[in-house]
């Protein structure tokens, strides 16, 4: 879980400028052999200046740059207009067409498996590398920074800091505090910048540290205190640094001994150390991967890249495919040719030249070069860059042909690569090609392994402690500032990580003379997983290298005493970003002396990782020690290797390896048992302990300081005033009764839409508003059980609560019948209060204390059941919510606008634009299913149709609830149906049980605290779903079984429901059997002609009253609180929208399994049509219409004539003031964020009809729109097309005897509601009006619950589409006396009427398409075909837009 520490630890003020602090490392380092080299030097002010300006350019990278010097020297500076400064002008040339052309954006996701990113990279690392001086560099860099992609920048001046002579000795800060986001979980930085715009007008220095506590879903997740430690990431990222697979020794003049060698070695040590972690926790070793099967491991790296998007996660049971432009046969090729060559023992140069791959110890080198992809290969075109394309492969499983525009996943980057399990599946793989080569080789003699005269006696070694510490670091990169904020910005994360304590060995040997030896110390397993000993050839392969080393011994007796900290092959913690600028700035002031130290490693294996975690009560492992003579290599063998630790790191540019040896020597071949123990080699086992923090609580390796402890808190303010702008939407009138539908709100109704109104503001934020945050702190529900209706209910809840809700800050679903049980208890609760003050009490209170989007759910439903609310107008959900609404990419720009943009004093509007990007044809439809209207419309039927609400337990009936079940549903397909036929696409598939979902799905959502909405992958089948428990939960869950809780952790917070109804913890519990069993119940019903109460008591027949039949298996398959046997039926909609690939992973909830984003999902469609077989299944098995039944005698339509219809596209703005943070009332005053999305609209249409009457009657208008042609431009036939026609309007109509012509426009049409008031209107003009400055009128013909007036047409095309208008009239029976009155802000057609009325119709939803045709008998009087024609147009083109 992830929260705010408020311990606090005085803190002196900041002085302007950068003044950065923390506790300064002290390295120690290993003494060599007499090599009497001068290790460190002062620096001068000329290299303080460089390491000052180096640490500048990498402060905020993400912003233009914040030093007014440098911004003006990088902008008057231009490589184009200095090309005699660079060795080459051609490299010039080369970068800048490259990024003129602006094929890589400067806010996408950088990663070198892009192409284009690579390319690009390298051209900008030729104009770094080929700078003449360093003066000329570093105006380079200047220029590039806030020009070039951020990350792209950050890793190439990396690059060219480390190979440029004249920059070698400068010092990087720690890549976690330069690009947090790939060491910090998305929520960690969520919260990061939610904190960073509270402060952003606060003059005062702020410290506030996020903990983060991690918490374990599945045996991986164990050991993620190594796979994302991130010691161990910036390990890997230096070592890129060091060695580009993309680095050509020719063109670069530069020649790094053992590269090869060096790649496979520092790879198979990061493995070995995993393993051994693995066994810390009795876990086998790793499978390697294979192409044909399932990938086991699913991951989910819950970490966000800087644009806002999600780093995909990876589902268990995924299988590759082909990828991008390869193939899985071209990646099988370079492996076999890798075989072949070594088998052969020959590999061909770029010339087809052979090289022997057995002729001293070059063979490796070129195995290491061909599996690296170095471009240093033999021949990289023939053989491949294999490591790269297993983790590309993998790596794009989600997405493998980019269809959904995906962002590169955690395989694709160094940052990351090591966090994802499967990492070291490839590595298994990849480690077979090695091991077969070394298989080749021959086995160490007794000779080779020797050293005469020299003896190893003894190896003691002290007692091995392991314990997890707490490890802060700065995230202030992540976080956008100002130059003057940057002193009072301190935001940091505080992470647990494993560490040791310091240890010592001593090493007694004998040698016959004096003598340089090399001594190598290695760490082993020596049992397995299941406690079996390993023999010497099983556990060669997973030794690590702790500490190597050259050593003169006496003759006679030598003891070699080496701590922990001394170690060869690590390396310590680096200076926090704080500590080395000031130490910079300090010496260039002159205060201190500021010192080179080339001993100090800052490529090498972590320090706080040098020994694996072990366990409670001890572990063995075991030390081997082997002593060799030591051979020099080279005049400066061990003379410091320019900051790197030579084992993992190597010897860089310029240097021989100091060892005469092979890497992993004695045990990188097989072992001939009877050669292989020598005296100059020990075997000692060894115990490692881990313990708490506490129990060790050790001086020398105490926390990091790097950040403070202290939060400052300000006092809220009594208000938090909102001025919004916008119009408010009149919805269309229906015909009068008599009734006065418009009329004043009086004050005390004023001021309860107020309240309802604050209550919603920012509502995953602390209540600003002092009134109602008093009145929710001091409520008590508990002892005011009397001022509620149902005491029973208000314990229930009070139980359910104390045992433990859904902590606020959590993503919510819905459809997770524990959460629903408790949205379910709280709406209740609502419901109960018996009055209006009670009912506004007990809101303020769960405001507070209730999950946000919980609290909406129930709140807002609870609106709608009470009388003494139903004139209230709720705001629109994607105003009051817009993170499902708005893409993550848009929010995060309102997040760094809000981050940056100080001491607003008036009011200041941003509109960040949201742009529809189509990958694949599926799609060209986004502009429909991501429509906020049509979510709006959505989330307001479930607002007024809970499906937990039962209505005899509140004596209510909701006429035809199950009818529109159907209706809804079957409207919403055939909506969805007419827009691909708009865009040639063919009919929607529904959902097969046995194939995966027709379509991917990257949502693009983020929730409030950072977790994203999921993306459904590539080739994704309800395969994944499978309990891990082995059996199915759902069958009671209906009920909610005993209904206890108890505390414990759900996803990253404190919760955990004892009984799981249906679906908790982000474990699924579905078997899809089980849906398929509840799905042959229902249709076992349709056959038999009834539905069944509990224990079969009641038998309700389907079809002897057809209304209440349709509304039986309406109620049925939703599984609502009206359903006549949820036991036996189950939730059948609601089930299938739970299918979603992540099982045992803590993803928050998808789309599917979200009532505000569900109709986003093109699934959803697909589950949709396999609902509405059954709907068919039923319809098609009642009567068909008789003439009779259709036709209405004396009543005929001779003509409809309908003006050009019209499409197109135009702008609509979304308010995103409730996503940004605030403090006090104040900070929100002048804040005006919108997202501008593109939406489609109609011109508004009238459509006449000519009717003709024997009589003056009253008449039953129906007007429906669908397809004539299919998507391959076949005409449909009537039987086809039927379920595809849309309903337009209805309403009654009186004619007159003979000619009436009927005029109606599309506004008026009672299926539509228009575009919601905004949230800025409502409180303006209910607060104008509270204070008398103006009038606050309801007109209860509002419809605010109702399809959008703008989707009324579906898209058409440019060039015009054919649709067929279809007019029917009916005679109109009245069914109540209220018929047609304003149906509480409802468009009937498609929302209902509500409770306790009559739905004004007495012929079925959808008559007549609602069963089949049979032949004329269809075709009658009262009904007319009219062919239309849709234009699809450019708004500019539209003479007349329509404006709301």
């Amino acid at each position: 879980m992830t929260t705010p520490t408020s311990s606090c630890t005085s803190l002196a003020t900041m002085r302007t400028g950068i003044v950065f602090f923390t506790v300064v490392a002290l390295v120690a380092c290993a003494s060599l052999a007499d090599h009497h080299i001068e290790k460190k030097e002062i620096a001068d002010k000329t290299f303080l200046q460089k390491q000052r300006n180096i640490l500048r350019l990498l402060y905020g990278i993400l912003q233009p740059n914040l030093f007014k010097d440098q911004m003006e020297e990088g902008l008057n500076y231009n490589p184009k207009e200095n090309i005699d400064k660079y060795e080459d002008p051609k490299v010039v040339w080369k970068f800048m067409s490259l990024w003129e052309t602006g094929t890589v954006s400067k806010w996408e996701p950088f990663s070198l498996y892009k192409k284009p990113h690579w390319k690009l990279t390298i051209a900008l690392f030729d104009i770094f590398y080929f700078a003449k001086d360093y003066d000329t560099f570093y105006k380079t860099a200047l220029w590039a920074k806030g020009k070039v992609n951020p990350k792209m920048f950050y890793y190439t001046i990396s690059v060219a800091i480390r190979h440029r002579e004249d920059t070698k000795d400068i010092l990087l800060p720690p890549p976690y505090e330069v690009y947090p986001f790939f060491f910090a979980k998305s929520d960690v930085i969520q919260m990061a910048e939610k904190y960073r715009m509270k402060d952003v007008d606060d003059p005062n220095h702020h410290t506030h540290i996020i903990t983060v506590n991690q918490t374990w879903t599945n045996m991986d997740q164990k050991l993620s205190y190594f796979t994302e430690d991130p010691g161990l990431s910036t390990f890997v990222m230096h070592y890129g640094h060091l060695y580009p697979t993309w680095f050509n020794f020719t063109l670069y003049g530069h020649h790094i001994d053992h590269w090869g060698r060096q790649f496979y070695y520092t790879q198979k040590m990061l493995y070995n150390n995993y393993f051994l972690n693995r066994l810390s926790h009795n876990m086998p070793d790793v499978e390697p991967f294979v192409y044909t099967k399932p990938i086991k491991t699913g991951f989910y790296p819950k970490m966000m890249y800087h644009n806002g998007q999600e780093m995909p996660p990876r589902p268990k049971g995924m299988t590759v495919t082909n990828f991008g432009k390869y193939y899985i046969t071209e990646v099988k090729n370079y492996e076999r040719r890798i075989l072949d060559a070594i088998d052969s023992g020959k590999v061909y140069d770029v010339n087809m030249n052979p090289l022997n791959l057995y002729d001293g110890d070059h063979g490796l080198e070129y195995l290491g070069l061909m599996m690296g992809g170095s471009k240093n290969s033999p021949n990289y075109y023939m053989y491949g860059s294999l490591m790269h394309l297993y983790l590309k492969m993998i790596g794009w499983v989600t997405d493998p042909q980019h269809t959904l525009g995906l962002p590169p996943s955690a395989l694709e980057h160094p940052d990351t690569v090591l966090r994802d399990p499967v990492y070291y599946q490839v590595f298994k793989r990849m480690d077979h090609f090695f091991q077969k080569y070394y298989d080749r080789l021959p086995h160490y003699t007794h000779e080779q392994l020797g050293f005469e005269g020299v003896k190893v006696e003894n190896l003691d070694v002290g007692k091995l402690y392991t314990y997890f510490e707490p490890f802060e670091f700065s995230l202030d990169n992540a976080v956008y500032v100002k130059t003057d904020d940057i002193p009072k910005v301190d935001i940091g994360v505080r992470q647990w990580r494993l560490n040791h304590k310091p240890f010592t060995y001593k090493l007694e040997m004998t040698s016959e003379k004096a003598t340089d030896v090399y001594v190598k110390v290695f760490l082993g397993p020596k049992y397995n997983h299941l406690g079996k000993e390993y023999d010497m050839n099983e556990r060669r392969h997973y030794f690590v290298e702790l500490d190597t080393f050259p050593y003169h011994v006496q003759a006679g007796k030598t003891v070699i005493e080496r701590n922990s900290d001394d170690f060869s092959v690590i390396s310590p913690d680096p200076d926090r970003y704080r500590t080395m600028y000031k130490k910079v700035q300090d010496a260039f002031d002159g205060k201190t002396q500021y010192y080179i130290d080339r001993t100090i490693k800052k490529c090498g294996y972590p320090a706080n990782l040098l020994l694996p975690k072990g366990q409670k009560g001890g572990m063995t492992f075991t030390l081997f020690v082997i002593v060799t003579p030591y051979i020099k290599q080279d005049e400066h063998d061990n003379e410091p290797y320019d900051y790197k630790s030579v084992t993992y790191c190597g010897v860089g540019h310029g240097r021989k390896y100091p060892d005469d040896k092979p890497m992993g020597f004695p045990l990188d071949r097989e072992i001939q048992i009877d050669e292989f123990y020598t005296p100059n080699m020990y075997f000692k086992d060894v115990n490692i302990f881990h313990k708490s923090y506490e129990e060790l609580t050790p001086t020398t390796h105490r926390p990091s300081e790097g950040v403070g402890l202290c939060t400052a808190v300000t006092t809220m303010k009594t208000t938090l005033a909102l001025v919004f702008l916008a119009t408010v939407a009149i919805a269309a009138a229906v015909p009068s009764h008599g009734h006065n539908n418009r009329f004043l709100a009086d004050k005390q109704l004023l001021q309860r839409q107020n309240d309802i109104l604050k209550l919603l503001v920012r509502i995953e934020q602390p209540n600003y508003y002092e009134d109602q945050a008093q009145l929710g702190n001091t409520y008590d529900i508990e002892s005011s059980i009397k001022d509620y209706k149902y005491p029973e209910e208000v314990k229930k809840f009070v139980f359910a609560y104390k045992k433990g809700f859904l902590p606020r800050g959590v993503p919510y679903s819905s459809y997770y019948t524990s959460q629903s049980y408790e949205t379910e208890l709280l709406f209740k609760l609502l419901v109960a209060a018996k009055d209006y003050d009670t009912f506004y009490k007990t809101a303020a209170w769960a405001r507070i204390n209730i999950n946000e989007l919980q609290f909406l759910i129930a709140f807002s439903s609870a609106v709608y059941a009470r009388e003494d609310l139903q004139d209230i107008v709720l705001p629109a959900p994607y105003e009051i919510y817009p993170y499902l609404f708005v893409d993550a990419d848009v929010i995060q720009k309102a997040y760094e606008t809000k981050m940056w943009d100080v001491g607003l004093t008036s009011h200041k509007t941003y509109v960040f634009p949201a742009n529809y990007t189509v990958y694949t044809p599926e799609q060209s439809v986004k502009y429909f299913t991501e429509d906020p209207g049509l979510s709006t419309f959505y989330i307001n039927f479930y607002y007024n149709y809970a499906p937990f609400f039962n209505g005899t337990e509140y004596g209510v009936q909701y006429d035809r609830r199950g009818d529109l079940i159907y209706y809804l549903h079957q409207q919403l397909l055939a909506h969805y149906s007419l827009e691909r036929l708009s865009n040639d696409l063919p009919d929607v598939e529904p959902y097969y049980y046995d194939k995966p979902f027709q379509t991917t799905y990257y949502p693009n959502l983020r929730y409030p605290n950072g977790q994203e909405v999921p993306v459904r992958p590539y080739q994704y089948t309800q395969s994944s779903l499978y309990g891990h428990s082995g059996h199915s939960l759902y069958e009671s869950n209906f009920e909610g079984g005993n209904k206890e809780y108890y505390s414990g952790n759900y996803l990253t917070g404190n919760y955990q429901p004892t009984y799981y109804y249906g679906y908790a913890n982000n474990y699924n519990y579905y078997y899809p059997e089980d849906i398929q069993l509840y799905e042959k119940r229902i249709l076992d019903g349709i056959d038999i002609g009834f539905l069944v109460s509990e224990e079969a008591k009641v038998k309700y027949p389907l079809y002897e009253d057809y209304l209440k039949g349709i509304n039986y298996l309406g109620n049925v398959i939703e599984g609502n609180g009206d359903s006549i046997n949820k036991k036996f039926y189950g939730a059948i909609l609601t089930s299938y929208r739970q299918l979603q690939p992540y099982s045992n992973v803590p993803v928050a909830p998808s789309a599917l399994q979200n009532i505000f984003t569900v109709l986003r999902d093109p699934a959803n469609y697909q589950i949709l049509k396999r609902i509405d077989y059954l709907f068919r299944r039923y319809k098609n098995s009642l009567p068909q219409y008789t003439y009779q039944e259709l036709a209405f005698p004396g009543v005929t339509i001779e003509n409809v004539d309908v003006d050009k219809l019209i499409t197109y596209f135009d702008y609509f703005d979304i308010d995103l003031d409730n996503v940004v943070n605030v403090k006090t009332a104040e900070d929100g005053q002048f804040i005006d964020y919108r997202a501008r999305q593109t939406r489609l609209n109609h011109k508004p249409f009238t459509y006449k009809i000519d009717v003709n009457s024997d009589k003056t009657t009253d008449v039953y208008v129906r007007v429906f729109l669908g397809p004539k042609y299919d998507y391959l431009g076949r005409e449909f036939n009537i039987n086809d097309r039927r379920h595809y026609f849309v309903e337009i309007d209805r309403f009654p109509y009186k004619v007159q005897t003979g000619k009436t012509t009927i005029q109606r426009n599309s506004r008026e049409s009672n299926v539509v509601a228009s575009d919601y008031p905004s949230y800025r209107t409502l409180l303006r003009k209910v607060g104008d009006a509270l204070e008398g400055k103006d009038q606050f009128y309801i007109d209860k013909t509002e419809s605010y619950c109702g399809y959008p007036e703008r989707l009324l047409l579906p898209k058409g095309k440019k060039g015009g589409q054919a649709f067929t208008f279809y007019v029917i009239l009916t005679p109109y029976n009245q069914q109540g006396e209220h018929d047609f009155e304003p149906y509480n802000y409802k468009a009937f057609s498609y929302c209902g009427v509500g409770y306790n009325n009559k739905y004004p119709d007495d012929k079925p939803l959808g008559f007549p398409f609602d069963r089949p045709i049979s032949g004329a008998d269809f075709y009658t009087p009262n009904s007319y075909f009219k062919d239309v024609v849709i234009f699809h147009k450019k708004q500019e083109d539209v003479n007349a837009a329509t404006t709301y």
